[in-house]
């Protein structure tokens, strides 16, 4: 098999596991020899991204089923361009770029599932692709579960990205924490069943009795400003760091002691390699 040209499709706007996925994938890809392109909205931090690593971007809407302009779009996009796959991964653009790529006579038609929560469309992984990636077993087997065919879906595993070296990190001279402090770290989108607030009333007391401990949270998301108001009413504000979007992920995680998983439920745990990595 050849080099492949493949189109990805992101309609969230935020940054968190999945996209994250989605651009270290876009990356090996690339690394391998496919010709690599992604559509998203034009203020998708996925798209901001992958312009940064020297990705061709493409805009559109997909706001939904109803979004023919965006559909309509793609499908010129996928013809004119002769894409070889087009990939899907949210709700919105399964549905009109995975229309797309049918319309287009795309030859494949994937959408990955990357999240634990209850599908909302099974028509995004039974009608409009030809397979579906699962990230976990957990995940394919949900799928099966809830009417997908066995035989129309995959588990690909987040890949781990090689470590750039032992370099110091700046973290703690950010923060102004000394050498002598222990951090703990947690890397997540702030939004419900990540337990952002379930990792503040148990580091509450731990705070109390060792002066020395700090907790960094890095990401942000809807919830962010919700748990920011928590931290300052509590007055823990030099105690709970909220680092916010950071793209430097490995360098907090270089100036901490401590890894903290504190969501409800994760398709697969990808903050968990990363302290590996």
């Amino acid at each position: 098999m050849g080099p492949l040209k493949i189109l990805h499709s992101e309609s969230s706007k935020g940054w968190g596991g999945q996209e994250h996925r989605t651009l270290k994938e876009m990356i090996a890809l690339r690394n391998l020899g496919h010709t690599v392109e992604i559509v998203c909205p034009s203020d998708a931090r996925l798209g901001i991204r992958s312009s940064e690593e020297g990705f061709a971007v493409h805009h559109a809407r997909m706001r939904g089923v109803g979004d023919v302009r965006s559909m309509l779009l793609i499908k010129s996009l996928l013809s004119n361009g002769k894409f070889d796959v087009v990939n899907t991964h949210s709700g919105h653009d399964s549905l009109v770029a995975g229309a797309a790529g049918r319309l287009a006579g795309t030859p494949l038609v994937v959408r990955t599932r990357d999240l634990a929560l209850p599908i909302t469309s099974l028509a995004t992984y039974t009608w409009i692709p030809h397979r579906v990636i699962a990230v976990s077993r957990y995940v394919r087997q949900y799928l099966i579960s809830a009417g997908v065919p066995d035989g129309r879906v995959e588990t690909i595993y987040d890949g781990i990205v090689k470590p750039e070296g032992h370099l110091r990190s700046t973290l703690r001279t950010e923060l102004g924490i000394g050498a002598d402090a222990i951090v703990a770290v947690t890397v997540a989108i702030m939004r419900d069943k990540k337990g952002h607030e379930d990792l503040i009333a148990a580091a509450q007391p731990l705070l109390n009795e060792r002066a020395n401990l700090h907790f960094v949270m890095a990401g942000d998301g809807p919830w962010f400003e919700k748990i920011k108001s928590i931290v300052e009413g509590l007055r823990l504000e030099h105690r709970i760091h909220l680092l916010g979007f950071r793209t430097d992920v490995q360098n907090v995680l270089r100036g901490c002691d401590l890894f903290v998983l504190p969501t409800h439920q994760e398709a697969l745990a990808n903050p968990l390699s990363k302290p590996w990595q």
